[in-house]
């Protein structure tokens, strides 16, 4: 499973001259996309990584985007993600193989949900949301490795 620190910058550049960026990573968060990862493989979906959407959003530019303040993403516990491996390209994978791609998000939201019961994982599997397909993106899955189910 590889991620790189790019995979989890989120846009936080307001003026071109500005090109400072951080990233704050919690542990938690890549050992629980790691063990996704893992379920997904042994359901016979194969991943090696996943594609970050969102991760780490700097507080300033959460403000910016009128996002809400208690954002998981601004303390690093948050990304969302949907599997880019068929071909990949920033496109969610057709994981039912129905040419079909909105639905295939459930099988990521179901894999997260089976952590909850994995020997070792009990403080990463928390947070958990669907979002569904709308005019602007495909759906994706949110998971955070702290906060509540």
């Amino acid at each position: 499973m590889t991620w790189n620190f790019e995979d989890f910058f989120s846009e936080q550049v307001t003026d071109p001259s500005d090109y400072l960026k951080y990233l704050v990573l919690k542990s938690e968060l890549i050992l629980k996309l790691e063990a996704l990862v893992e379920v997904l493989n042994i359901r016979n979906y194969p991943a090696e990584t996943l594609y970050v959407i969102s991760g780490y959003i700097a507080p300033y530019y959460n403000n910016l985007i009128d996002n809400v303040e208690r954002n998981r993403h601004i303390s690093s516990y948050a990304a969302d993600v949907f599997l880019d491996e068929n071909p990949k390209g920033c496109t969610p994978d057709d994981l039912h193989g129905d040419g079909v791609r909105y639905l295939d998000s459930e099988i990521l939201f179901e894999a997260v949900d089976s952590l909850k019961v994995k020997k070792g994982l009990s403080k990463l599997v928390e947070g958990l949301f669907l979002y569904k397909r709308n005019s602007k993106r495909g759906s994706f899955v949110h998971i955070d490795a702290q906060g509540g189910w």
